[in-house]
This record gives structure tokens, sequence and C-alpha cells, in this order.
């Protein structure tokens, strides 16, 4: 699936982190593409989404998606 190099509380991605797929997940989600930001209880709170090209594909601002 991938890789997340952050830090952790409980056992969950919590704090700074960044997560990278190795896989497709999703039709949108590819090998190489990243999130990478601020983690809250296992969720992507404010994380930047980036393409394996480095461009960003959408934002996640306390914990909601935005385009």
């Amino acid at each position: 699936m991938g890789n997340y190099v952050g830090e952790f509380k409980d056992g969950l991605f919590h704090g700074q982190g960044t997560f990278t797929y190795r896989d497709n997940l999703k039709k949108e989600i590819g090998p190489g593409d990243k999130f990478v930001g601020e983690w809250k209880e296992g969720k992507k709170w404010n994380v930047i989404t980036y393409d394996k090209n480095g461009k960003i594909k959408y934002k996640y601002v306390n914990g909601n998606r935005q385009y």
C-alpha cells in the first residue's frame, strides 16, 4: 500500500508526517502520490496531496477535503 514517515500517537498517524503510496489505491490515487502535513488521530487534518511529479492535487483543511 504505502509508507508513512512521521509522528504517531496511540498507534495512529498523529502530528507531522508523509505518506507515500506504492500502489494504485483508487482511481485518483496512484504510485508516488504523497500526503504531506498534519495528521490527527489517524486522519488527514491539514495535508497537501501531491502527484508523483510534485503537482498539488488537493488539500485537506481541518479534516475536510478541498479541491
